[in-house]
């Protein structure tokens, strides 16, 4: 008969910290259980009872791939707040180590089964989204038990029609780059409506920005529309990543008048090309000082450390000394690849130190 396609919503739930030294594999059993026992009783607010669903496990986490008999709609609300209460009030009454923090997927699309039906293209996307940079940045953000990211099928066929209690202007638009995926995702926190733009993870939407920012800087989302620059771009190219690695600069300073365009070219024009080198850079999201260069430093780090929360890593920089940085550096090169790895903080606007 062939392959057969089914379709199915996607449910992809991830815990924080699964792996922190703080907790034994007792710990680890005992909240990884909880979290089963969570996830199907938030199901079964959703009216998805154990039929409707496959529940496979990821290890520090859960995917969930649901009948499309359950509307998509409920999978938001009640589900969502419904986990987050839950979540809250077992947090209360639970030491660190057994608190449960959670990034939660919602995604929807074409399936295989061999035999679940857990294979193709949609489930990738989840994986990809529910391991973002920019949803770790917003539960880093956040003193709340979970944070939503939901695709962008997701967002224009369920949350923009705002069924039920679904509020759309609490869905905010980031950028998820990872391996082969681009797209623009969409985040909601409950209870904490500014925790995507405190985390500096917030996109240009299509709908409030046009496709030249005029008198704005350009970011990494206007790259498309950013020309004109090529000889600094590839002055700048050499001297992070030339062709002898040992010629590299540790320190390369963008120096101009107000104005002129320093800040757009770095993002719009430097940052893009090393995004094209994932294997070799991590880049960590750009640093602007303002007068809080610590915590802000802090949160930019934050967004690609894993398990890591804002206020303990400021703590953590304010306490110690270069040491402490170099040591994130090195916890970050450690994560995604070793030496081989070069890192790049970008320090916007740094006469506002």
């Amino acid at each position: 008969m062939g392959i057969q396609l089914e379709h199915r919503s996607i449910l992809a739930v991830d815990i924080e910290g699964f792996g922190r030294l703080n907790r034994t594999d007792p710990i680890r059993l005992g909240v990884h259980q909880r979290l089963r026992q969570l996830l199907t009783s938030a199901l079964e607010q959703a009216g998805a009872d154990p039929q409707h669903y496959r529940l496979a496990d990821t290890g520090d986490g859960f995917l969930a791939t649901i009948s499309p008999s359950i509307p998509k709609p409920r999978l938001l609300d009640p589900l969502i707040p419904w986990l987050t209460e839950h979540l809250d009030r077992a947090n209360r009454r639970a030491s660190q180590a057994e608190q449960l923090r959670l990034r939660v997927v919602v995604h929807a699309g074409e399936v295989l089964a061999d035999p679940d039906p857990n294979l193709g293209h949609t489930v990738i996307l989840a994986s990809r989204l529910l391991d973002a940079q920019a949803l770790r940045a917003c539960l880093a953000a956040t003193s709340a038990p979970l944070v939503l990211m939901v695709s962008e099928w997701i967002y224009r066929e369920v949350v923009e029609h705002h069924y039920g209690s679904i509020d759309p202007a609490s869905y905010q638009p980031v950028r998820v780059t990872a391996k082969e995926t681009d797209v623009i995702a969409w985040v909601h926190v409950p209870g904490d409506p500014d925790a995507v733009q405190r985390a500096g993870v917030l996109a240009a939407s299509a709908a409030t920005r046009g496709p030249y920012p005029g008198l704005e800087a350009f970011t990494e989302e206007d790259a498309g529309v950013f020309f004109g620059r090529q000889a600094e771009i590839a002055l700048l190219l050499d001297r992070l990543h030339p062709a002898l690695p040992r010629q590299a600069h540790r320190f390369v300073a963008v120096i101009g008048p107000s104005g002129s365009g320093k800040s757009s070219l770095v993002q719009a024009g430097l940052l893009p090309q090393l995004g094209q080198r994932r294997s070799r850079w991590l880049i960590v999201p750009p640093l602007v000082p303002e007068d809080r260069p610590i915590r802000n430093l802090a949160r930019s780090l934050a967004a690609v450390l894993p398990d890591q929360q804002v206020d303990a890593l400021a703590t953590a920089l304010v306490g110690g000394d270069a040491g402490a940085l170099v040591a994130c550096g090195e916890e970050l090169r450690a994560a995604v690849g070793g030496r081989s790895v070069s890192l790049l903080l970008v320090v916007d606007q740094q006469r506002s130190c």
